[in-house]
């Protein structure tokens, strides 16, 4: 029978509507499961987001799910992905992202979400993570960071602010946890008061002599950083030159009272003191306190005598500093139970193949920057005009990273380059320029490196000089170099001491950032999160990485 065209095309919808209806009556043929599994169940959430959870009836089953979902991950990169240990399922939450502007293009997008994990662990100073009550103590744990120096984020586990006062319940102050008090006495002079019954981890009652002959180690091992502390102080360039056996303006008048006596006027004098630097770690006074070190691994034991809240709950505590050439296959052969993470591909990384059973969440946040040591203007607007920020940070390895328009203050706009014109040689004499940077911080190496290579380009000759901390603490103090990398910690944006720290150590006390950079000084290069990738028994009370705790059964108890 022939049947005219329009005919058929009815024929074919209504054909198509009695399929639809069939598929809306009754069950879709899916195929059955294998013997012994159960059949696998996928649950859709509608709405703006799509949540999917797919659930299986075995390991074997969500294994070989897994295997073909990564390539598929690999293309997309979704706000939520959750592998759950005890229930056998998937959860993927699909949202939707913006299209990214030209404007937006210099800025790397975030490789961390809020909601990536169950509970975020933020183990920064200003965090508002907290624990309902102090842990149990008890365990050990490992903590591995690429750098192979104790930064601000580890120093917290072994120093303490000497001016803070613990307050109890009544908002009184209790004086427990105070160290030390300051008194402006003249203009000249700052009186400094150790607190009664000081006592350190090994038990010995600390005295102001004990205060002082740290000081002296301190400075030694850390002039730039001593410089600035104890500024103006009567004598201490003196000292850091090895022209004085003893810091002369540092006067002790008993077992409890140091003096300390002004060159000249600075009302700023004790914002400078308010520094965890001020007690150093070799007093014992932190919530743990150092008892070795071998190949860049040193070990920490906790203070008994701890005046703080909040720790320290471990019995022990290793950080590795660096040396690991692959840390994330020794993390997921439990050598460690911490990982910092700075680069785009470790944290992709572990976000396909190690979270389960681990979290994770933010170790610090740096502001790194470029410090001018040029004689004259003329010479640095030369430098400066010829590197770029956005340019740096594209030639580094993807990461949390942000330009930046300045290192103190989070507004504006990154500043256009200063116009590299010059009316002079750039070159110092006949040598190319210094660029000095930590060796132990890999990326400062990358970005002297990158920093070479653009000068290069423009015809200056340069020659990168690594250092270690010391000699390159003392290359700062004496500015002996023409371009230093440096970085600053997120604190600088609020505190008023690392400002100081800041304009001391790199910009020859210049506190006006504005004009540091219009003077072509300092060049911010850009702001950048590390990462901390944990076990998922490792806890902060609080958020502190000095409250590191352990959790679980596996939590030997302290003897």
């Amino acid at each position: 029978m022939h049947l005219p065209r329009r005919s058929l095309i009815r024929l074919f919808l209504a054909l198509t509507v009695a399929m639809y209806c069939s598929q809306c009556t009754r069950e879709a043929v899916v195929p059955g499961p294998l013997p012994g599994e159960q059949r696998a169940a996928i649950t859709r959430a509608g709405g703006d987001t799509a949540d999917i959870i797919v659930e299986f009836g075995s390991r074997r089953e969500k294994r070989a799910f897994g295997r073909q979902l990564d390539s598929f991950l690999n293309a997309y990169r979704f706000d939520t992905l959750r592998v759950d240990t005890l229930a056998q399922y998937f959860r993927l939450r699909l949202i939707t992202r913006p299209e990214i502007t030209a404007r937006d293009s210099m800025m790397l997008e975030p490789v961390e979400e809020p909601a990536f994990v169950e509970a975020e662990i933020t183990v920064e100073r200003d965090s508002a993570f907290a624990e309902p009550a102090a842990p149990a103590a008890g365990g050990s744990l490992a903590l591995y960071t690429r750098r192979e120096l104790v930064d601000d984020a580890a120093s917290r586990l072994v120093t303490v602010a000497p001016f803070v006062a613990r307050r109890d319940t009544a908002g009184r102050d209790s004086g427990h946890a105070r160290y030390l008090s300051a008194e402006i006495v003249s203009a000249k002079r700052v009186r400094l008061t150790l607190s009664d019954s000081v006592v350190n981890a090994d038990g010995r009652l600390v005295s102001a002599f004990d205060v002082v002959e740290a000081w002296a180690a301190f400075v030694k091992a850390h002039p730039a950083e001593g410089a600035a502390l104890f500024r103006h102080v009567r004598g201490i360039d003196a000292f850091i030159r090895g022209e004085e056996a003893v810091i002369p303006g540092v006067q002790l008048r008993d077992e409890n009272t140091i003096v300390l006596a002004l060159a000249r006027d600075d009302p700023r004098a004790a914002v400078r003191l308010d520094s965890p630097r001020l007690l150093p770690a070799s007093l014992k006074l932190g919530p743990y306190h150092f008892t070795s070190e071998k190949a860049g691994r040193r070990l920490l034991a906790p203070n008994p005598h701890y005046r703080g809240q909040g720790g320290p709950f471990l019995d022990r505590l290793a950080l590795v500093l660096g040396g690991d050439k692959n840390p994330l296959v020794s993390y997921s052969l439990n050598r460690y139970d911490m990982l910092t993470l700075t680069y785009g591909e470790e944290v992709d990384y572990a976000r396909r193949k190690l979270l389960n059973g681990s979290a994770l969440g933010t170790y610090s946040t740096d502001r790194y920057f470029i410090s001018l040591g040029l004689p004259s203007a003329g010479k640095r607007r030369a430098v400066a005009g010829r590197l770029f920020p956005a340019e740096i940070l594209r030639g580094i390895p993807k990461s949390d990273a942000r330009v930046i328009a300045a290192i103190e203050t989070e507004a504006g706009e990154p500043a256009p380059a200063v116009s590299p014109e010059i009316t002079e040689p750039v070159q110092p004499g006949n040598g190319p320029l210094r660029i000095v940077f930590q060796r132990r911080d890999p990326l400062s190496v990358r970005i002297a490196e990158k920093v070479l290579a653009h000068l290069g380009q423009h015809g200056l000759s340069c020659r990168l000089v690594p250092l270690d901390p010391t000699p390159y603490e003392r290359a700062l103090y004496g500015r002996e170099y023409d371009l230093a990398v440096g970085w600053a910690p997120k604190e600088i944006l609020d505190n008023e001491q690392e400002k100081l720290r800041l304009a001391s150590i790199w910009f020859d006390d210049i506190l006006d950032e504005p004009r540091r950079i219009r003077e072509a000084r300092e060049i911010p290069l850009f702001a950048i999160t590390r990462h901390l990738l944990c076990k998922d028994y490792v806890s902060f009370w609080k958020g502190r990485i000095a409250g590191v705790y352990r959790s679980g059964e596996n939590r030997r108890p302290r003897r």
